[in-house]
């Protein structure tokens, strides 16, 4: 049976911001700032197992917290990476949130598209089809 893809690409700026609102729903520690920087790049392995080959991708925020210092105080930049299931509820969430439709039903996963991030939905037709009869369809010739 045939198989449909379809591709959700997300520029770096929305995927931050998908990012980001997903910490502030689930109430997740995140730092505050302005986003200085924002890019895809792969996964790094679970903790404890750094001889894990990279797998999937993440997208690393950079972020500036001077804004809410003092003046005249200075700090490093924040760097948070979002990736795995963490992210792509981020990702579901923005789609649902600004009415992009998203299948249900499919297999989903995330890819790099150059410096995009996509979720990659995979729907299969399981759906039984009745066999066509084509001795009993009438043929025609183009004149």
């Amino acid at each position: 049976m045939p198989s449909e893809i379809r591709h959700i690409l997300f520029r770096p700026a929305e995927a931050a911001r998908a990012a980001l609102d997903h910490l502030r729903h689930v109430r997740r520690n995140q730092p505050m700032g302005d986003v200085v920087d924002c890019f895809v790049e792969p996964a790094l392995p679970r903790r404890g197992d750094s001889a894990a080959p990279r797998r999937g991708v993440a997208l690393a925020v950079v972020m500036d917290p001077t804004r809410d210092m003092p003046r005249g105080e200075t700090c490093d930049l924040l760097r948070l990476s979002l990736a795995g299931e963490d992210l792509m509820e981020a990702l579901i969430a923005f789609c649902q949130n600004n009415g992009i439709p998203l299948p249900i039903d499919g297999e989903k996963s995330l890819q790099r598209f150059g410096d995009q991030i996509g979720i990659v939905i995979t729907l299969d037709d399981n759906a039984q089809i009745a066999p066509v009869d084509v001795a009993s369809m009438a043929l025609t010739r183009a004149a």
